[in-house]
């Protein structure tokens, strides 16, 4: 291996490193008391979510139907409800990896770029 390749691979792996220790620093010291609340009278809502939703899944409230293609009207309904109400996301009896993974994907793909959190 060359002296550039050597250089290269260690300036690599220094990064990575560095880069994976920031993440649990930042995780574990920045974010401390930030994270999920809990949920008062949880027995009454969990019992009305398993009576409402109709089959194990992902579900993002307020929802849209994703699988067709909203109207520019159903785009703009959902999006006044979405900007004026706490959002939700609702994993019902799916593998805790498979459902993780999808959140990124999912909250990416539904919030606008210009969103801002309150």
């Amino acid at each position: 291996m060359s002296r550039f390749g050597v250089r290269w691979l260690i300036a690599t792996l220094a990064g990575a490193v560095t880069v994976f220790v920031w993440g649990g620093l930042s995780h574990l010291v920045l974010l401390e008391g930030v994270g999920f609340s809990q949920i008062a009278d949880e027995e009454r809502i969990v019992s009305a979510l398993r009576a409402s939703l109709p089959r194990d899944g992902l579900y993002f409230l307020p929802s849209i139907d994703l699988k067709g293609t909203p109207t520019p009207a159903e785009t703009a309904a959902w999006e006044a409800r979405f900007r004026f109400t706490n959002a939700f996301l609702v994993a019902q009896a799916v593998d805790l990896i498979v459902g993780w993974a999808l959140t990124g994907a999912v909250i990416a793909r539904l919030l606008p770029s210009h969103q801002t959190w309150r």
